[in-house]
């Protein structure tokens, strides 16, 4: 079981110099052992999150933040559903909910625990993602559940995490990218900070077989190939005529997809 440690003093400094008065992200602790580093209000979803109740339909998306969540979500929410264009004008949130939701809005117990609680209602096939290293999730995981674990190179990582930190008003970041590579995003003082241990925990459980592995990079190169790999990861399968209707939406309407579907989460 991983304990909650406050960051250093130095740390939080910086911090708070670099995230305005309008951040949520400006109170951090990190895990101890060291493996992430969270917003404070983990401390009310921590038990809740290892003790969801896990289904063998359920379908997991592990990333750090900017690895292609929610390119990947979509790709497996289809493929799990048939190829579902009707349905995609639904938020993202209510077809894959987000776990870490609560806390990167600093949410209270009670809002937490009704969060979690819905979890528990929402019907098979549930499709769930999460930042969170494997280590902070349920423990019966890879034994129960089909994961997906997406990672992507880390310099693209810092670049569009920088650019997602300096749009979103809830983030409030004050400095330019050279510093926040240097000062915050190299010694993980964001939140889920901690790219390599991230890394870690997935690539150290790539042989497991409910885990996939993929790179972002392998699914920019060759979706198609990707695609191929969810189905079979899943055991599921889609025509090629199904492929070609997802791909058909995705070239007319590319932005209104990805738009609709990333620019209404926070991470």
């Amino acid at each position: 079981m991983y304990s909650l440690v406050d960051v250093t003093e130095d740390e939080d400094k910086t911090v708070k110099q670099h995230f305005g008065p309008l951040s949520k992200c400006r109170n951090l602790m990190r895990t101890k052992p060291e493996l992430v580093t969270l917003g404070s209000s983990f401390r009310f979803s921590q038990e809740r999150v290892r003790r969801i109740e896990l289904r063998e339909e359920d379908v997991w998306v592990v990333t750090h933040p900017k690895c292609g969540t929610t390119w990947t979500l979509e790709l497996t929410w289809h493929i799990m559903n048939g190829v579902n264009l009707e349905d995609t004008s639904k938020n993202l949130y209510e077809r894959a909910p987000f776990i870490d939701l609560v806390m990167i809005h600093n949410k209270d117990q009670k809002e937490t625990n009704d969060f979690f609680d819905n979890l528990d209602q929402l019907p098979s096939p549930r499709l769930i993602k999460t930042h969170y290293p494997i280590e902070l999730l349920p423990p019966n995981l890879l034994s129960v559940c089909k994961v997906i674990f997406v990672c992507r190179n880390v310099k693209d990582v810092c670049v569009s995490y920088f650019h997602h930190e300096a749009l979103m008003k809830h983030h409030d970041l004050k400095c330019d990218f050279i510093t926040y590579a240097r000062d915050i995003y190299k010694p993980g003082l964001v939140n889920h900070g901690g790219y390599f241990k991230m890394l870690e925990s997935g690539w150290s459980k790539r042989n497991e077989s409910n885990l996939l592995f993929l790179w972002y990079e392998d699914l920019k190169e060759d979706q198609r190939e990707a695609i191929r790999k969810i189905m079979k990861h899943l055991q599921l399968r889609l025509f090629d005529e199904d492929i070609n209707r997802f791909e058909e939406k995705q070239k007319n309407s590319f932005y209104n997809f990805f738009h609709q579907a990333s620019f209404s989460h926070d991470i």
